[in-house]
């Protein structure tokens, strides 16, 4: 071999399995090493999903126009931003009963953080009534940098219709 270390005495091709497959001897070892291509991912928002704040378990997507209904009692939830690709930070913004916002710099992003680097997730404060929610994806930390992808949906969180109690008949 021209221009080769004394040490390495051959290069020796390997069959193609997945990727690029490289073996070399070198100083009496026979060296193996994978190299693999990944394609990266520009950043992106996917979508809301909405968790249950007590189990941490999801229980849907969020998505313009949905209703939530709920007891009396408001239920521990939580929101996440769903991202893809080398995302800096997210920002929640949130308008309707009361206005709220909130900067995460890592995933998973929740609309009110989580506990222990997550998915332990803090519930948020919400009333009843209906909600503008705005997320926003940054290239940087700390919502610095330019915003790469944002998505904004309207939803509700209403409180469940008591029904009155069944009218029996007066005796006849």
């Amino acid at each position: 071999m021209k221009n080769a270390h004394p040490l390495i005495t051959e290069i020796l091709p390997m069959k193609k399995l997945t990727g690029s497959w490289l073996a070399a001897a070198c100083l009496g070892f026979l060296v193996f090493a994978q190299l693999t291509l990944v394609a990266q991912q520009d950043p992106k928002f996917e979508k809301f999903v909405l968790y249950d704040a007590d189990t941490n378990l999801p229980i849907q997507n969020l998505e313009d126009g949905n209703g939530l209904t709920y007891e009396d009692t408001l239920e521990p939830i939580s929101i996440v931003g769903v991202t893809s690709g080398d995302v800096g930070s997210g920002e929640f913004i949130v308008s309707g009963p009361f206005d709220y916002e909130r900067i995460e710099n890592n995933a998973p992003y929740s609309i009110n953080g989580d506990k222990d680097a997550g998915p332990s997730y803090i519930a948020w404060p919400y009333q009843f009534g209906v909600y503008t929610l705005t997320f926003k994806v940054y290239d940087r930390p700390s919502a610095r940098g330019n915003v790469i992808d944002s998505k904004t949906i309207e939803f509700e969180i209403r409180k469940k219709e008591a029904r009155p109690p069944p009218t029996t008949p007066p005796p006849p």
